[in-house]
C-alpha cells in the first residue's frame, strides 16, 4: 500500500482549505517535499503521525483531512484504527520518545531463540575452517563459469546490437546483456522449439522492417447496378411505333434523315431558301417536313438519348479498381490475379451492356422502325465479378490494418528478430548457464553450511537478550553518525538512559540531541510490530542545527536504511540537504541496483507555499518548481520569487519575507561579483551603478527589512505597497546594468 494523494486539508493552521488538483502529480516511492519554515511542513507530517500507532496525534474537532491509497481507500480524521503500516519523524516523535534529562523509551527488536549450549564448540569451528577453504575454490570456479555465461550474453548482445540498431537506434545503439535479460523472461515455454532462426526467415523479416507505410485504401463497392431494373423500360421504347405523316426516302434511307432533321432548324417559311442547294423551299414542302417530324417522332429519339445515358452508366468502371502498387509487396501479386479477373469479366459484362446501347442509338436514327427487343445477360457475370471484388476487399483490408499497425507490426518484428538472435546461440548459452548455476549451487550449499555453522558457533557463545539488541544498533548508529563514541545509550529499567563518557548525559548540543533523536527513529524501524519494507515513513526536516558534514551523514543514514522502504516521504526547509536527497534519487548506481533488484526509483518532487493573496495566509501542496528541481541552488527560484512581486498586491507584513528574498539573492550575486572577504554594503557600493538613489534605497530595504523586530521609522518608505514593487524593480534595474547577460539569462529561465 501506499499513499496516492492527500485530497484535502482544512481548518488545520495554514491549511485552510487546500484541495489535491489534477495537476499535481501523484505521490510515488520516494517524495521529496520542499519549503521555507513556517510554511506548514510540520503540519503536513503531523498528519501522517495521526495515523502512526505509536503517537495518535490529536486535532481540534473542526479539522478535516483525507488520504487517499493507490488501491483507491480513502482514510480521514474519523480514522480509529491502529492499522495502518505509518512512522513519522517529527517534533511529536522526538518529545514522544525522548527525555533531554537523560533517558529514552525502549525498543524490543526480535530475538533468536535460545539455543542449547554446544558442547563441541571447537569441532564447529574446525569444520567452518574447512568449509572455509572449500568455499574459496568454489568462489574462484564460479566466478569463472559466470565470466564465461555472461560473456556469451555480452556477444550475443553485442550481435542484436549490430543488427538492430538501423531499425531502433534509441533501443539498440547501446544493447547489452541486461536488455537480453528481459528477452529471455519473454520468451515463452516452448517458443525456443517454434522459431527456427533460419536465414531465409530472418531476411523476410527484415525486408519487413525496411518497408514504409503506405496511405490506406477505400473498399470496393460489393454491389452491381440490376440491369432487370432498366430493361423493361429500354425495350418498350424499342418496340414503340410513332403514328406520323412519313416522307417515304427519309425513312427508307436514316442517314438523310437525320442530316434533314439537323438541318431543318436553320429553315422556316421567312428564311425558305434551302442552305444546302439554294433552291427556293415551297409552302407544300414546309408541311410534308413537319408531318415527319412531328412531336411524337422528337419525344421518341429524346427518350432514347435519355436511356442510352442511363444504360450507360450500368457500365462497370475499371477505374474505381486500386493499381497493385498501391499495396504492400507481399499482397501485390494475390490483388494482381482478382484485378486481372476483374478486368477480364468487365469486358464481357459492359459488352452486354453495349446492346442496350446500341439498339437504342438504331431506335433513335430510325424511329419509324421497329428494333428487335434484347435480352442483355449479367447474371452469371455479376457473381463473378462480385466473387472476386469480395476478394479484392479482403486484401484491401489486410493492407489496411498493416498500415494502421505497422508500428505495432514492426515492434513485434524487432521482438521476434531478438528472440531469433538469441535463439541462434541458445545451445552455447544454456550449457555455459547450466554450468554456471552448477558451479553457484554448490557456492550456494558452502555458504549455507558456514552461515549455519558460523550462527550456531554464535548462538552458543553468548545469548542477548531483545532490548539489549537494540541498545547495540543504537549506539553503533550513534557512533557511526557523530564520528565517536562517547555519547552512549545504556539500558536501565525498561528504558535507556543517555550517557556522556559513561555519565549521564547534561547539555547536550543541539546538533547532538538531533543526531541521537534520528538515529533512535532509524533504529525503531526495526521494532518487531513494524515491517519497514510493507511501511511507509516521514521524515520532517531531520537535519536542524546539523553542520555541512551531518547533513551527509544524514542524506547516507536515509539511503542506507530508508531505501527499501514502501514508501518515503522527506520535508524540509534546507536547500543544501534538498540538493543532496535530490542527487541522491538521481543516482545512477542506486538506480542500477534497484533495477537489479527488480525494483525502480520512482520518485516525485513537491513544494509547499504560502500566499496570502487573500487574509490570513494560506499554504497549498504544489509540483515543485522547475527552478528547484532542475538547479542544485536556489539562487534561480529566489529571483523568480521576486519577479512575482513585480505587481505587488499583499499585505505589508510581507515586507519582511520579502526583504529576506531580496538580501540572500543580491548576497549570492555580490559574493559573485566581488569575491572579497567583506560586508554586504562594501560590496554594493564596489559596483558601478549610474543611479545612487536607487542604490541606497535597495540597501536600505534589504538591511532593515530583513530583521523583523527592528524600528523601521524614517527609513524606507513602504506605507504604499507600490513601494515594494518599485524596490523590486530596482533591484532588477541593478542587475540588468551591471551585469546585461546574467540578466538575461535569469529572464529567460523564469519565462521557460
Amino acid at each position: 500500500m501506499k499513499i496516492k494523494k492527500v485530497n484535502k486539508i482544512k481548518n488545520l493552521h495554514i491549511y485552510s482549505n487546500f484541495r489535491w488538483s489534477a495537476d499535481i502529480p501523484e505521490f510515488s516511492k520516494f517524495n521529496l517535499i520542499y519549503g521555507w519554515n513556517g510554511v506548514g511542513k510540520t503540519t503536513l507530517s503531523n498528519i501522517f503521525s495521526f495515523f502512526d500507532s505509536t503517537l495518535k496525534y490529536k486535532f481540534e474537532k473542526d479539522v478535516e483531512f483525507e488520504l487517499e491509497t493507490t488501491d483507491s481507500v480513502k482514510y480521514d480524521q474519523s480514522y480509529e484504527k491502529d492499522d495502518l503500516p505509518i512512522r513519522v519523524f517529527n517534533k511529536k516523535f522526538v518529545d514522544e520518545n525522548i527525555n533531554w534529562e537523560g533517558s529514552a523509551k525502549k525498543i524490543l527488536y526480535i530475538g533468536e531463540e535460545n539455543a542449547k549450549v554446544a558442547e563441541d564448540i571447537k569441532k564447529k569451528e574446525k569444520s567452518l575452517k574447512s568449509k572455509t577453504t572449500d568455499k574459496i575454490k568454489a568462489e574462484k570456479a564460479s566466478k569463472k563459469a559466470t565470466k564465461d555465461y555472461n560473456a556469451s550474453l555480452t556477444d550475443t548482445a553485442t550481435l542484436i546490437s549490430q543488427r538492430l540498431s538501423q531499425y531502433d537506434s534509441n533501443k539498440f545503439t547501446r544493447y547489452n546483456k541486461r536488455n537480453l535479460d528481459s528477452v529471455i523472461k519473454k520468451l515463452i515455454q516452448g517458443e525456443t522449439d517454434k522459431l527456427k532462426p533460419d536465414i531465409e526467415r530472418i531476411n523476410e523479416i527484415e525486408k519487413q522492417l525496411k518497408q514504409d507505410a503506405k496511405p490506406t485504401i477505400i473498399l470496393l463497392n460489393e454491389t452491381l447496378p440490376r440491369f432487370e431494373d432498366i430493361s423493361d423500360e429500354v425495350n418498350e421504347v424499342l418496340g414503340k411505333e410513332v403514328i406520323a405523316s412519313t416522307i417515304d426516302e427519309l425513312k427508307n434511307n436514316p442517314q438523310v434523315q437525320s442530316w434533314v432533321e439537323a438541318g431543318l432548324k436553320y429553315h422556316d417559311r421567312e428564311n425558305s431558301v434551302c442552305q444546302f442547294c439554294g433552291n427556293e423551299i415551297s409552302e407544300t414542302r414546309f408541311a410534308e417536313l413537319e408531318g415527319h417530324f412531328s412531336d411524337a417522332v422528337k419525344n421518341l429519339q429524346t427518350k432514347c438519348l435519355a436511356l442510352i445515358t442511363k444504360v450507360k452508366a450500368y457500365n462497370f468502371d475499371l477505374s474505381q479498381l486500386p493499381q497493385s502498387s498501391k499495396f504492400y509487396d507481399d499482397l501485390q501479386k494475390d490483388y494482381s490475379t482478382c484485378y486481372a479477373e476483374i478486368t477480364e469479366l468487365s469486358k464481357t459484362y459492359n459488352q452486354e451492356i453495349e446492346k442496350a446501347v446500341k439498339a437504342l442509338e438504331d431506335k433513335k436514327a430510325n424511329p419509324f422502325s421497329l428494333i428487335d427487343l434484347i435480352n442483355v445477360d449479367l447474371s452469371g457475370i455479376e457473381s463473378q465479378i462480385l466473387e472476386n471484388i469480395a476478394n479484392a476487399n479482403k486484401l484491401i483490408k489486410s493492407h489496411n490494418k498493416i498500415t494502421d499497425d505497422l508500428d505495432s507490426i514492426k515492434k513485434d518484428n524487432i521482438l521476434l528478430l531478438e528472440k531469433l538472435f538469441y535463439i541462434s546461440r541458445i545451445e552455447l548459452i544454456e550449457k555455459l548457464k547450466n554450468d554456471s548455476e552448477a558451479k553457484q549451487s554448490e557456492l550456494t550449499t558452502l555458504e549455507t553450511e558456514i552461515t549455519s555453522l558460523d550462527s550456531e558457533i554464535t548462538t552458543l557463545k553468548a545469548k542477548i537478550s531483545d532490548i539489549h539488541k537494540a541498545t547495540d544498533v543504537i549506539n553503533k548508529y550513534l557512533t557511526q553518525f557523530l564520528g565517536r563514541s562517547e555519547i552512549q545509550l545504556k539500558v536501565k529499567d525498561q528504558g535507556y538512559v543517555i550517557q556522556i563518557n559513561g555519565k549521564q548525559a547534561k547539555n547536550l548540543s543541539e546538533g547532538e540531541k538531533t543526531a541521537l533523536a534520528f538515529v533512535y527513529f532509524i533504529a525503531k524501524l526495526d521494532e518487531q510490530n513494524f515491517n519497514k519494507k510493507e511501511g511507509i515513513v516521514f521524515i520532517d526536516d531531520p537535519i536542524s542545527s546539523f553542520d555541512t558534514n551531518s547533513i551527509y551523514t544524514a542524506v547516507a543514514f536515509i539511503r542506507n536504511h530508508l531505501q527499501e522502504c514502501e514508501q518515503l516521504f522527506i520535508s524540509t526547509h534546507n536547500f543544501h540537504f534538498l540538493r543532496l536527497v535530490k542527487h541522491w534519487l538521481r543516482n545512477k548506481r542506486d538506480a542500477d541496483m534497484a533495477q537489479k533488484e527488480g525494483k525502480s526509483i520512482q520518485r516525485s518532487y513537491y513544494m509547499i507555499r504560502s500566499t496570502t493573496s487573500g487574509s490570513p495566509r494560506t499554504s497549498s501542496i504544489e509540483k515543485m518548481d522547475k527552478l528547484i528541481a532542475d538547479h542544485d541552488s536556489e539562487y534561480e527560484y529566489i529571483y523568480k520569487t521576486l519577479k512575482e512581486y513585480e505587481n505587488f498586491q499583499g499585505q505589508l507584513s510581507e515586507a519582511y519575507q520579502i526583504a529576506n528574498l531580496a538580501r540572500k539573492f543580491l548576497e549570492v550575486y555580490l559574493n559573485f561579483k566581488v569575491p572579497k572577504n567583506s560586508d554586504l554594503k562594501s560590496k554594493f557600493d564596489k559596483i558601478p551603478f549610474s543611479d545612487t538613489n536607487k542604490r541606497e534605497e535597495i540597501y536600505k530595504f534589504v538591511n532593515e527589512y530583513s530583521h523583523k523586530g527592528m524600528n523601521h521609522a524614517n527609513h524606507v518608505d513602504l506605507t504604499g505597497v507600490g513601494n515594494i514593487s518599485k524596490i523590486i524593480g530596482y533591484i532588477q534595474d541593478f542587475i540588468k546594468e551591471t551585469d546585461e547577460f546574467h540578466y538575461n539569462q535569469l529572464e529567460a529561465l523564469c519565462s521557460s
